[in-house]
């Protein structure tokens, strides 16, 4: 891996797949942020001193500039370089080299200053590429979760078909129970779970990610996305455990509850006192078939 994808990567100029690549490498390897943080370093170096051109200018200023700690970092530079200039053009036999030294004093005080905010701000940026990281790992697993139940539902249908077929119309509670995993609106605005629904369906049932384990237990609304008309709420929920140890909240409801539309699921988290607070919420679409 060469100076020149770390430098595109810091101001922006790496594919998608580079980026999640690098953020990673970022976080879990210490030789590879040590190595990238010297890179940095002589890339606002180089800004500081008029170097940089072209796109990697461009770059630099409308994406490295975009942040605050890369702002910080940068008036760090150009501080540093300025107060350079203002001591190589003072001899030291200047009868105003006092002058020198208290711009000097404020320059370094102001260095401080800057130091201290892009430390802060550096911590931060960290603690966010760590939270991408396991939200990253968290919609991992879900989709992991959801192509096992479509595998299991797969599996089940032609065997359910063929005992249909050979023994007649089943009772309603042997009928089939549609599942499927929802992700939060947050994750993913594109990613939204449909579901169809046949005849044959009786119930669906619903497996999410409950969040926080502040909340020892759950309620949870659908609405209809479009009237915001509330058409099913929950009892108390409680967590579950899955076999692959992931808190899950398992919610089953009537088929007969949903139309063909776009639906939401409100989830509100219950603390031990009583308190309530709203959680994630989670579209998804009903297909009727």
């Amino acid at each position: 891996m060469d100076d020149e994808l770390l430098v595109r990567y810091l101001v922006g100029m790496t594919t998608d797949d580079d980026t999640e690549s690098l953020d990673e490498l970022s976080i879990v390897d210490e030789a590879f942020a040590l190595r990238l943080n010297a890179v940095e370093h002589d890339l606002v170096d180089a800004y500081a001193s008029g170097e940089l051109s072209g796109a990697v200018l461009e770059h630099f200023t409308a994406h490295y500039l975009s942040s605050p700690a890369g702002r910080a970092k940068a008036d760090i530079a150009v501080a540093l370089r300025a107060y350079e200039g203002t001591r190589a053009a003072v001899p030291s036999s200047n009868p105003v080299v006092g002058t020198a030294w208290l711009s000097r004093g404020w320059l370094l005080a102001a260095a401080a200053a800057l130091l201290a905010i892009a430390a802060t701000l550096a911590f931060d940026d960290l603690r966010l590429r760590r939270s991408a990281a396991g939200a990253r790992e968290r919609e991992a697993s879900l989709e992991q979760r959801e192509r096992e139940l479509q595998d299991r539902i797969a599996r089940e249908q032609p065997g359910s078909a063929r005992a249909a077929k050979e023994t007649g119309p089943q009772p309603a509670a042997k009928q089939y129970v549609l599942s499927i995993v929802l992700f939060p609106s947050t994750r993913n605005a594109q990613r939204v779970p449909v579901v169809t629904l046949s005849k044959s369906v009786d119930a669906v049932t619903l497996d999410l990610d409950p969040g926080p384990e502040e909340f020892p237990e759950f309620r949870a609304v659908i609405e209809d996305a479009n009237s915001e008309r509330a058409v099913w709420r929950s009892g108390p929920l409680r967590v579950t455990t899955s076999s692959d140890g992931r808190r899950q909240l398992v919610i089953t409801v009537r088929a007969d509850q949903f139309q063909g539309a776009e639906y939401v699921l409100k989830l509100t988290g219950i603390t031990a006192t009583g308190d309530t607070k709203a959680l994630d919420s989670y579209p998804f679409r009903v297909v009727l078939q």
